[in-house]
């Protein structure tokens, strides 16, 4: 291997494209369902969704769409749903804990299965009849437009001290002490609050020192007010959002949504303060202002954290907004994190670069002093590890994982990598040229050690071609191990930048990975439009590009339906649990009208994988089970290359 000197060679990158926006574009709803008959333009809503003219087909029927498809607004079959719980206005939940035995599950096992929850809904949608009111609001549930009038009054982030405003927003966070003095609010400002911060602390006292019990939530009228107490903090979630109100199937708590929203801000807490440092300001002074030692940085993360784990999305009230359902997806997923695309023997390269750097070795020259790096193994006694402190390593692009490295004994929790992403992206500034500033980053992990702090050295690496910048981050426990950290970040960029090819390579597979045609299309599948694979040993997923055209309305509320219909699909699924039957797959499903057609939700999962994915056009249960596991089986045989799995070790 060549030795490497200082740090890692410059390239001229003064003409690298600008980072791209999301493009986005809802295709959903693209294929238009004509009558059979074509003397005649008019087609007859259905009474039901499903027709059973051959029982054998079981086929899911759609009417005709609308032509202008940049408009969506749903309508719903209002009947009886068969998971409890769930909106009215949902035309079916229907799930099956059946299991099948065998290696290979035959597709027309599962397809009789989901004909007969079919039939089964059918039969209740025909006893209870069907409505279809023209507009239908996923976060309210009824039929308020979701326009921008209504985003801006109703969702977008405000700091004022107007009344009605701050009581008009759908969602509310807070943090506050245990003492009653202000922290944190999502909306609103600070004289606004106050009166709602001591009545939040008088309820919570009174159940405290009354009746020797810990005050956790109240609902009443589609409001749900939720407290958690991590003594001396309060974090508490007011919320109208209509499904944050529903409690997920097989699940005791109906706050269970909210209480993972409230953990992940508090977790973002310790993160930057940790649990020590909090504690140790209470102690001295119970009135403490923790606002005081909260950055500016600290404040805008946790206003785009609570907009994020609650819509999918950030919105000010300036209009400006940013897309993340991947973000509110994995907040879903029990946290799972997704990975880049990549092909397998690039990601090896990239963890067989990781692992050499606990192989750096530094050697001081008697003649200047300066430090000379390389991975052969050197015989000096002066010799030292230069990444002796290096814990944990990633190099990320988009928050999304290419490699991952990390001790054998230790592991970090999916909850830690989130919020490390997070604060690493929001931390990250847009240079405006080419020599990014580095970053050292203290940050307490509080899922692996909440009483101290990691160190984190973060770099950009800015490969040709590729619009976004490879991020390289080092966790070091070492507070002064930042050069050695430096050091290591300008190896790793040598060693990616020193084979052209290889660099070529890598640029290209990420380029290819933003830009190129849906999975969907490589596989030739027609019914499905999108889809979620989740790999539950490593909790990571894969999801096929998600892309929305139009103005921010339409972006905004076509990007809240798919979260909407995914998160129902993930509340209502199944729970029986599986007892040595590796083979054993579980179904859910349910449909969802829209104005112009209608949308099927489907998740079947087994032991080793949760499979989700919406369904337009029309089409049989036969096929939508058999393109589903053709996808399957695509993502099980490129599972290298959709997952980091449990990273490289050393």
């Amino acid at each position: 291997m060549d030795p490497y000197e200082g740090g890692a060679p410059t390239s001229n990158n003064s003409h690298r494209p600008r980072a791209l926006t999301s493009k986005l574009s809802f295709s959903f709803l693209q294929q238009k369902v004509t009558a059979s008959d074509s003397s005649s333009n008019l087609v007859t809503n259905p009474t039901t969704a499903v027709t059973l003219a051959n029982a054998n087909q079981a086929d899911i029927a759609f009417p005709n769409e609308a032509d202008d498809t940049s408009s969506l607004h749903p309508s719903y079959s209002n009947r009886y749903s068969l998971a409890s719980g769930t909106s009215p206005y949902l035309s079916a939940v229907g799930s099956s804990d059946e299991e099948f035995e065998g290696e290979n599950i035959e597709n027309s096992e599962l397809t009789s299965l989901f004909q007969n929850l079919m039939a089964k809904d059918s039969r209740r949608g025909d006893e209870n009849g069907i409505s279809t009111p023209s507009m239908h609001n996923v976060f309210t549930d009824d039929e308020v437009p979701l326009d921008e009038s209504f985003l801006m009054k109703r969702v977008a982030l405000e700091k004022s001290d107007n009344l009605d405003t701050f009581k008009g927003k759908l969602k509310h966070f807070f943090i506050l002490s245990t003492a009653g003095k202000p922290i944190y609010s999502m909306n609103g400002s600070d004289g606004l609050i106050m009166g709602y911060m001591g009545l939040i602390t008088t309820i919570v006292s009174t159940f405290h020192e009354s009746l020797k019990s810990e005050f956790h939530h109240i609902s009443q009228d589609k409001f749900r007010l939720v407290v958690m107490d991590r003594n001396p903090l309060l974090l508490v979630a007011a919320t109208n959002v209509s499904s944050e109100l529903v409690p997920c199937s097989g699940d005791n708590s109906e706050t269970s949504i909210i209480e993972e929203q409230l953990r992940a801000i508090y977790n973002y807490i310790l993160a930057v303060l940790s649990k020590p440092v909090i504690c140790k300001n209470f102690d001295r002074r119970m009135n403490y202002d923790l606002r005081n030692i909260l950055s500016h940085q600290d404040f805008n993360m946790l206003d785009s954290l609570c907009m994020k784990l609650t819509y999918g999305f950030t919105l000010s009230t300036t209009g400006e907004y940013e897309m993340d359902n991947s973000f509110y997806i994995g907040a879903m997923l029990n946290n799972a994190i997704t990975c880049a695309k990549i092909r397998k023997s690039t990601r090896a390269k990239l963890d067989a670069i990781l692992i050499s750097c606990k192989r750096l070795k530094a050697k001081q020259h008697s003649s200047n002093g300066s430090l000379i790096i390389s991975d052969k193994l050197l015989g000096s006694d002066k010799e030292r590890f230069i990444a002796s402190d290096l814990l944990f390593g990633f190099l990320t692009i988009e928050e999304k994982v290419l490699s991952y490295l990390r001790p054998k004994a230790h592991h970090l929790g999916n909850e830690d990598i989130r919020t490390l992403l997070s604060t690493v992206s929001s931390s990250l500034q847009v240079p405006e040229h080419d020599d990014a500033p580095e970053l050292w980053i203290p940050l307490c992990m509080p899922n692996f050690n909440d009483s101290g702090f990691l160190y984190l050295f973060v770099k950009q690496l800015f490969l040709p071609t590729l619009a976004s910048p490879i991020i390289i981050i080092l966790l070091s426990g070492n507070k002064s191990s930042f050069y050695d950290m430096k050091e290591v970040a300008n190896y790793i960029t040598y060693r990616i930048k020193r084979s052209s090819a290889f660099c070529r390579k890598l640029s290209d597979e990420l380029v290819h990975m933003s830009t190129s045609t849906p999975v969907l299309r490589e596989l030739g599948i027609s019914i499905i439009r999108h889809f979620i694979y989740k790999r539950k040993s490593y909790n990571q997923f894969y999801m096929d590009n998600l892309q929305f055209d139009g103005n921010m309305s339409h972006v905004l509320r076509a990007s809240s339906h798919v979260n909407h219909l995914y998160s129902n699909l993930a509340r209502s699924k199944t729970s029986i649990a599986i007892e040595g039957i590796s083979s054993a797959k579980k179904l859910t499903y349910t449909r969802w009208q829209l104005e112009g057609g209608w949308l099927t939700g489907f998740l079947l999962q087994d032991e080793k994988s949760e499979f989700y994915c919406i369904c337009g056009g029309s089409g049989q249960a036969q096929m939508i089970i058999e393109e589903s596991l053709r996808i399957i089986r695509w993502c099980e045989r490129y599972n290298k290359r959709l997952f980091v799995g449990d990273g490289v070790t050393f």
